[in-house]
């Protein structure tokens, strides 16, 4: 996710990750992870197809630029 958001964000702009533990899923607490960026129109970088990643900027970019992850905190 931070890799992506270094990849598209225009250099000096700026990129927020913040995490918080949360509530419980399944008797387990969660952390949540988000990154925002401010996504401009540079092309991908990296190497291969790049399809999965295409696909995932494009539900990124839909949801307005910012991306949450939970996890299992063990």
């Amino acid at each position: 996710m931070v890799i992506n958001a270094i990849k598209y964000t225009p250099d000096g702009g700026p990129i927020c990750v913040r995490g918080q533990v949360i509530g419980k899923m399944e008797e387990l607490p969660m952390a949540q992870v988000m990154v925002s960026d401010s996504s401009g129109k540079t092309k991908f970088k990296g190497g291969g197809p790049g399809l999965g990643l295409a696909i995932a900027r494009g539900i990124v970019l839909a949801h307005g630029s910012t991306f949450y992850v939970l996890l299992p905190v063990t």
